[in-house]
């Protein structure tokens, strides 16, 4: 179930169906709350939708603003669960390109251990 929700969600996207692609996110963070890796995923679902809605706009509304914001905060907090569940591959947070739209976020920065 969590690799077709994961597959759902990049196909909506591709689409253009935002909605569905939300849903389905939703639905693989609510499946088990405490799976690392569908946390993981729903986080890099969410922070594609991010980039999504301003995409290719030079000057994006007030309401996509405010709708890329709530994509960034939903895949903070996915990673933020996962990494309660015990994810511990902060190299793959690194160099996820689904996850380049938290990329300078102090809130993505917090997630790294301190050196």
């Amino acid at each position: 179930m969590p690799q077709l929700l994961d597959l759902r969600a990049t196909e909506m996207l591709q689409q253009g169906e935002l909605a569905q692609t939300i849903q389905a996110a939703d639905k693989l963070r609510e499946l088990d709350p405490m799976d690392k890796n569908n946390q993981y995923n729903a986080a890099c679902i969410y922070a594609r939708c991010a980039e999504f809605v301003t995409k290719d706009k030079p000057a994006p509304t007030e309401a996509e603003q405010v709708e890329r914001k709530k994509f960034l905060k939903l895949a903070i907090e996915s990673l933020q669960q996962s990494l309660a569940a015990n994810w511990d591959n902060f190299d793959q947070l690194r160099k996820d390109e689904d996850l380049i739209p938290l990329h300078g976020l102090p809130e993505f920065e917090a997630l790294f251990p301190k050196q």
